[in-house]
Order: C-alpha cells, then sequence, then structure tokens
C-alpha cells in the first residue's frame, strides 16, 4: 500500500540526498479528496523519476529483476504561479516561465527529461518515508541518466487502456477511485505519445 509522495516499491527508503533521475511517468489521476479531508478535492498528477544509480531487487511471477529505485511526488495539476507544481518546474527549468511560454506548456513533453532531484526523509509513527521536495537541473558535470523501459503519460481526459495497464497498482487504484461527479474542467487535447527521451538530448535547458 501506498501514502502520497514517498516511494513505494523499495523496501527500504531510498536514502536522503540528491540524485540523477529521469521522469518515467506523467500519470492525471483525476480529481482526488485532499489526504487529511482539510481542502476541497483537486485535479491530481504523479510525477515518478527513476534513480538508476540505486538498484531494487523485484520478485515477478518467480524471477528476480533488478530495477532502479523510483520517488513519486503526488501534486494538484495546476500551473498557477502560487502551485507546487509550477514551483518544482521552474526550479527544474531553471528560470521562470513567461506567459506565452506557459500557455503553450504541454506537461507531457517532459517525459523522459533527466533531472536533479533532492530525497529528504520524514518519519510518520514507526515508519521512515522518502520525500521527493525538489526538482533541479542537472549539473553539467553529471551525465543524464539513461532510462529504463519506456516513458509513460496518462490521461483521464483521453484514458489508453495499454499504458493504464502498465501503471504501478496504487496508480491505478487511485484513477479508478478519483472523483467523477465533480464539475470537470474543459478536458485539453490528449497528450501526445511522441515525447520521449529522444526529443531532448541537446537541450542547455531542461525544457
Amino acid at each position: 500500500s501506498a501514502a502520497a509522495g514517498g516511494s513505494f516499491e523499495p523496501r527500504k527508503p531510498i536514502e536522503a540526498g540528491a540524485y540523477a533521475a529521469v521522469l518515467d511517468m506523467i500519470v492525471d489521476v483525476g480529481i482526488q479528496p485532499s489526504p487529511a479531508g482539510q481542502y476541497a478535492p483537486k485535479r491530481t498528477v504523479v510525477l515518478r523519476f527513476q534513480i538508476p544509480e540505486i538498484r531494487v531487487e523485484i520478485t515477478r511471477e518467480g524471477e528476480t529483476v533488478e530495477l532502479p529505485a523510483v520517488i513519486s511526488r503526488t501534486l494538484g495539476l495546476s500551473l498557477n504561479e502560487k502551485s507546487t507544481l509550477y514551483g518544482l518546474l521552474t526550479s527544474w527549468r531553471g528560470k521562470a516561465f513567461t506567459p506565452e511560454e506557459l500557455k503553450k506548456f504541454d506537461l507531457s513533453k517532459i517525459a523522459g527529461k533527466a533531472a536533479f532531484v533532492n530525497i529528504t526523509h520524514s518519519v510518520k509513527g514507526d515508519r521512515t518515508y522518502a520525500n521527493l521536495t525538489s526538482i533541479m537541473p542537472l549539473p553539467k558535470a553529471i551525465p543524464a541518466p539513461v532510462m529504463e523501459g519506456e516513458a509513460l503519460v496518462y490521461s483521464t481526459d483521453a484514458p489508453d487502456p495499454a499504458v493504464f495497464a502498465k501503471l504501478p497498482n496504487w496508480m491505478q487504484e487511485k484513477i479508478q477511485n478519483r472523483i467523477v461527479d465533480a464539475p470537470k474542467p474543459a478536458p485539453k487535447a490528449a497528450a501526445a505519445p511522441a515525447a520521449l527521451a529522444s526529443d531532448f538530448v541537446d537541450d542547455d535547458l531542461s525544457f
């Protein structure tokens, strides 16, 4: 079972620190209640990063496979200048968006992008959770990590059953349990599936 924002696949939390990472999932999980019920439900997105330098052994169908550790952050799907998502994206690209850039910005296009992520720990009861607290541009001296597998982009406005089937169970459950009777914002155009790592190889700016 998963708590929002933590690391789920590894058995023990990723050690606190800064890591080269690559964004491998952008998953719109629809309208979700706030964790403690203190805020109104809101449209929510999960960003998941692979950290290839940390390896995790997972048993699937009797076979043990070695995969990169992953860390997720669950956020309101808003690019308002005061939103957490806007702050993380601005920190990641290393500069603010112009109004024109913001109008044209397509979140799906950053799938497969490299970043430098900072992970901190929080303790709740007897459990320690790893939290993705900030996203920065990858320092020039650090080679971009290579994504393992494919980048997945999922939208509840244009659901793709093939992508849904590849999502971790906890994301599938969030999507299935989303609030569907709340008023919906106008759907955006479906995310372009062609947003893969190869599109971004020579960018100086993250995006």
